[in-house]
C-alpha cells in the first residue's frame, strides 16, 4: 500500500472533464469512513490493479476516512456526491440509495469503464440497478463478503423471504458473482437459490510485506514491556457478529488460572455492554478497549495470541493480518472462512462458536506452546498478487 497525499486526488463526478480517460476497472466503494475490512480490501485491490498497468477508478461518497491516504497516486478517486450537497447519510435510507443509483448511473453513462466491481450486499443491488438503468456495456461483477444467511434481518419474516428473492433476481444480472470464501459461496448459492457454479471464489488480498513493516513500528504501551503478563488480542467492530462476549467469558476463565491480559481493538455499538460485562466478570482491570487504531499490526505483532471469537464472518481479514504479523492464532470455526484459512486447524486451534470453555482451553494450549507453526507462511498464500491475478482472470482483464 503506497501512502500518498490527498491533495487534488478526489474528483467530483459533476466536474469530470469531457475528455476523462476510460478506466479499465472501477471499484465501487461507497464509504471509506469506517474501519471495516471491506474498505481495506477494496483499496488494496485498487492499488494492485494499478500496479498491473490498469487504469483504475475508485468510486466513493466521502472525502474522509482512515484508509484513503493509502490509495496510490495512480488511482483516480471519483466522488459520487452531487456538488449541491443534498446527498447525505442522515437522509432517509431509501432517498440516499436512490441518489446513489442516479450518481453511479451517471458515471457509467459518461465514463463507460470496461469493468465495475462492487462489494457489500446493498451496494451490489445499487450497482446492478444503475447498470440496468443506463443499459451499460460495462461488465459488472458483484462480490459477496459475508455469510449472508446470518444477516438476513432475523425475526422479520417478510424480509427473510424478500431478500433471497431480490438477490436471486438481481445477482443473475451480473456478469459474474464473486465470493471471498468457499463457505460464503456455498451459503449464497443456498440462500439466493443461485447455481453454485455461477459463483467464483477469490480470497481477500493480504499485503504481507506492508503488514510486516508496520508491525515493527514502535508501540508505547506498558502492557508490552518486558516481564509483563501475556496479552491476548481481539480485533473488529464491536458488534454481534464478532461475539466479543464469548471472548470475555473465555478470558475470565483463563484469568482465574494465570496472569493474562486482553486488548480488544475496534469501535461499535456494543462498547458499553462489553465494558459492563468485563466489570461483571471481575476482569475489567485486565481488559482495555483502545478503539480504532491506525496501525493494528503493531498490536498484533506484540500480542501473544490473536483470538477470533466471531459467530460468523465472510473471510476474516483480521485473522489473516494477525498471521501476517507472525502471531499465533485461535479461532472459532464460524461460518465462514476460518477453517479455510487455518486448513482445518493446521495453523491454529479451531473451536465451536459460542463455547467459552472450549475457547479458553484452546487459548491456554496456545499460550503453553507459542509459535508452534510459522503462520506467516500460510498468510503469504493470500498475498496481494495472487488475489489481484484471481480477480483479473475472473474479470477477463
Amino acid at each position: 500500500m503506497e501512502k500518498t497525499a490527498l491533495a487534488n486526488m478526489i474528483i467530483p463526478l459533476a466536474k469530470i472533464p469531457t475528455a476523462f480517460p476510460v478506466s479499465d476497472v472501477a471499484l465501487f466503494l461507497p464509504t471509506a469512513c469506517d474501519d471495516g475490512g471491506t474498505q481495506r480490501v477494496m483499496i488494496c485491490l485498487a492499488n494492485g490493479f494499478s500496479q498491473q498497468g490498469l487504469a483504475v477508478d475508485l468510486l466513493v461518497v466521502s472525502e474522509e476516512g482512515p484508509f484513503l491516504k493509502d490509495v496510490s497516486e495512480a488511482v483516480r478517486i471519483v466522488d459520487l456526491r452531487p456538488i449541491q450537497g443534498w446527498f447525505h447519510y442522515k437522509k432517509p435510507y431509501y432517498l440516499y440509495y436512490f441518489q446513489l443509483v442516479l450518481q453511479l448511473a451517471t458515471y457509467l453513462r459518461r465514463i463507460r469503464p470496461r469493468c465495475l466491481l462492487s462489494a457489500l450486499n446493498i451496494y451490489n443491488f445499487i450497482a446492478i440497478v444503475a447498470h440496468i438503468f443506463v443499459l451499460s456495456s460495462t461488465r459488472l461483477y458483484v462480490s459477496e463478503r459475508t455469510t449472508i444467511s446470518k444477516v438476513a434481518w432475523p425475526g422479520k419474516a417478510i424480509f427473510q423471504h424478500l431478500l433471497p428473492l431480490t438477490m436471486h433476481c438481481l445477482y443473475r444480472r451480473a456478469d459474474k458473482i464473486l465470493a471471498v470464501s468457499e463457505g460464503v459461496a456455498d451459503d449464497l448459492a443456498r440462500f439466493a437459490r443461485l447455481r453454485r457454479d455461477s459463483i467464483c471464489t477469490i480470497y481477500n488480498p493480504v499485503p504481507v510485506d506492508y503488514i510486516a513493516a508496520k508491525a515493527k513500528q514502535p508501540l508505547a504501551h506498558p502492557w508490552f514491556a518486558p516481564g509483563q503478563p501475556p496479552v491476548l488480542l481481539g480485533v473488529g467492530c464491536l458488534c454481534v457478529a464478532k461475539d466479543f462476549p464469548n471472548l470475555l467469558h473465555a478470558f475470565a476463565l483463563i484469568r482465574n488460572k494465570r496472569p493474562v491480559r486482553l486488548v480488544i481493538l475496534g469501535e461499535g455499538g456494543l462498547r458499553t455492554e462489553l465494558e459492563a460485562l468485563a466489570k461483571k466478570l471481575n476482569v475489567a482491570d485486565d481488559v482495555i478497549f483502545p478503539g480504532f487504531v491506525a496501525n493494528p499490526y503493531a498490536w498484533m505483532h506484540r500480542a501473544t495470541v490473536f483470538v477470533l471469537s466471531s459467530a460468523y464472518e465472510g473471510l476474516s481479514n483480521a485473522l489473516l493480518e494477525a498471521m501476517a504479523s507472525g502471531t499465533s492464532v485461535v479461532s472459532t470455526d464460524c461460518p465462514s472462512g476460518s477453517a479455510e484459512i487455518l486448513e482445518g486447524g493446521k495453523w491454529g486451534h479451531l473451536v465451536s462458536i459460542g463455547d467459552p470453555a472450549a475457547l479458553a482451553h484452546a487459548i491456554i494450549e496456545t499460550l503453553d506452546t507459542p509459535k508452534a507453526v510459522d503462520v506467516t507462511e500460510r498468510a503469504r498464500d493470500f498475498n496481494v498478487e495472487n488475489s489481484v491475478q484471481g480477480y483479473m482472470a475472473a474479470m477477463e482483464l
